[in-house]
Parts: C-alpha cells; sequence; structure tokens
C-alpha cells in the first residue's frame, strides 16, 4: 500500500477515524476480524470494509489477515498503541465533563476473571444492583477476561476495575486486597490418585505426578513445583484448568468455592496432603486518579461494605 509522501498536507483527524480506531482497537484484542464482528454485533464484511477504510486513510497496511491467521504489522502495532492512548483520552475526558456536571452518567466498565462470580466472598451482583438503584443512569458493562490482561486494559482504558490474581506494581496503578481465595489440589476420576479419596497422602506420594500449570506465573504454580509435581499441561484460566483436570491425566489446583459450584455430574476429588494448600489473594485494580470519577469511587466503596 502506497505511504503518504511528507510533501502533502497533514491530515486531520474526524469522527469518523475515531470511529474506525475504535474498531481497529477492537480487532486487535479479539486476534481477528470474524471475532471483532461477534463482540461488536456486526457484520464480518461491514468490519472488514472499516479497517479497509482505515488503512487507505492513514496510507499504511495495519495488519495481515486470511487463512494463515492475524497479525499486526509493524505500522500497526504502534498504531495500535496510539489508538488506545487517544481513545483512552477521549474517555477520560467524557468522564470528567460528566464529573464537571455532577452526573452519574456514562458508562462503568469492569473486567474480572471467570470464577470470582462462585465465591461468596464478593457479591458483584448485588455491588451492580445497588450501584443502579444510587445511579439509574450510569450503564455497567462487565467483562469476563484473563488473569494476564486485566492490569494491561485497566492502564490502556478499557477497563475501569479490574479484579485478578495477577500481581503487578505499576507506577500508573492502585490497588487493595478484595479477598483470598483457598485453591486446593484435585484429581479427576480416572487419575491413579482418584482412589486414595479419604486417605492422608504424604508429599512423595504426588511428587513426579504431572499437574496444570497456569499460562502467568502464579502462587499454585510455586507451591506445585515446591512438591516435585511436573508441568504437564497449560491453561489460561480456571474452567481450562478444571475441564484438564476432570480429564484424570492431571493433578491441578482450583478454588474450593469454583468446585462446590461445579455439577454434580464432575467428578473431582481433592487430595489431603499436609501443607499443600495455597491462598491466593484476589486484588482490585485501578488507575492512578481514578478515585475522582464518582463511578469509580461509588464501586469501591460499594465493593468493600456489601
Amino acid at each position: 500500500m502506497a505511504t503518504r509522501s511528507h510533501n502533502q498536507p497533514k491530515q486531520r483527524i474526524r469522527t469518523s477515524d475515531i470511529h474506525c480506531l475504535g474498531v481497529f482497537r477492537t480487532i486487535v484484542e479479539a486476534d481477528g476480524v470474524s471475532s471483532a464482528a461477534a463482540r461488536m454485533n456486526l457484520d464480518v464484511s461491514t468490519v472488514s470494509r472499516q479497517l479497509k477504510d482505515l488503512e487507505i486513510r492513514l496510507g499504511m497496511r495495519l495488519c495481515e489477515r486470511g487463512r494463515s491467521g492475524f497479525a499486526l504489522s509493524t505500522e500497526g502495532q504502534a498504531v495500535y498503541q496510539l489508538s488506545c492512548d487517544l481513545l483512552r483520552t477521549i474517555e477520560d475526558f467524557e468522564d470528567r465533563i460528566d464529573e464537571i456536571r455532577n452526573r452519574n452518567v456514562g458508562e462503568l466498565r469492569i473486567g474480572a476473571v471467570n470464577h470470582v462470580l462462585t465465591s461468596s466472598d464478593i457479591k458483584l451482583d448485588q455491588v451492580i444492583r445497588n450501584i443502579h438503584e444510587n445511579a439509574p443512569d450510569l450503564d455497567v458493562s462487565y467483562r469476563v477476561l484473563p488473569s494476564r490482561i486485566i492490569c494491561r486494559a485497566v492502564l490502556d482504558g478499557q477497563i475501569h476495575i479490574g479484579i485478578t490474581a495477577h500481581e503487578l506494581d505499576h507506577p500508573e496503578l492502585d490497588r487493595f486486597a478484595l479477598y483470598v481465595e483457598q485453591h486446593r489440589l484435585y484429581c479427576g476420576e480416572g487419575h491413579p490418585l482418584f482412589k486414595a479419596g479419604g486417605i492422608k497422602l504424604k508429599a512423595g506420594d504426588i511428587a513426579g505426578h504431572k499437574y496444570v500449570a497456569r499460562e502467568h506465573w502464579a502462587l499454585t504454580d510455586i507451591t506445585a513445583e515446591e512438591f516435585g509435581l511436573e508441568r504437564g499441561a497449560v491453561a489460561n484460566d480456571i474452567e481450562a484448568i478444571t475441564v484438564l483436570v476432570e480429564s484424570g491425566l492431571y493433578l491441578g489446583y482450583l478454588p474450593t468455592h469454583h468446585v462446590d459450584a461445579l455439577p454434580v455430574t464432575s467428578r473431582l476429588l481433592k487430595l489431603d496432603i499436609a501443607n499443600s494448600n495455597c491462598d491466593v489473594p484476589l486484588y482490585v485494580y485501578y488507575r492512578k486518579g481514578a478515585r475522582k470519577l464518582n463511578s469509580v469511587q461509588m464501586f469501591l466503596d460499594e465493593l468493600k461494605t456489601t
């Protein structure tokens, strides 16, 4: 694709450009046009056309797409970062204008790992209900996200609030511990240790067995390898770990509240091994200064009191 000559006049950004940049951001985060179209409830052809319009407008190829998969070009990576910065600035502007008007309107965006929904230590449904009662014109969006990208989504302005076990110290982020999850070691029916139900095991009894590791290094991985377990599979969230453990091929650490909420047809055994328990703190992340937004402060207050 031809690039713009340095002699051409600078192009001024238009409203349509901002819309297309938002579409492009969604394409990147969804890892492709088809999945982005589904996320935005649009036809694939519409999303493809908007991406093509943006490439023509910018004079550069942003990504490769087709049978070989989706991949950003070097220029596309740069445009994606700039798009995130621009869209975050616009969203912050909209939020601050609403604050100046002293109105709880707009959108509060929350992202969390999937298994917090089954925890009795956090009542998100009640928190959201209370917010609606206090600010009926405030829209709340809730996204289930992989743990490893939640902090980045907060930094990029995609979400205001992130809930995850992932630990990240960043100068632009604030966090506090929400609660501590009890993770225990489980096996599925068909695993050699499944018949050990009710029997107290020793560390040597499980050493050498394969377990499901987290895609991102976690406290449970440290505990598993201290007991001599070997990485046999990798998963990016609790649901995926559950499926692999249920196969009977691997051991795996799972939150007890998640296992308790599984259907009775799920055949999982909690192994009784001294000192094998792993307690994992979950954190609430938000950008520094975000408490100035009424919607964010309201959510944090409700989260701590509900």
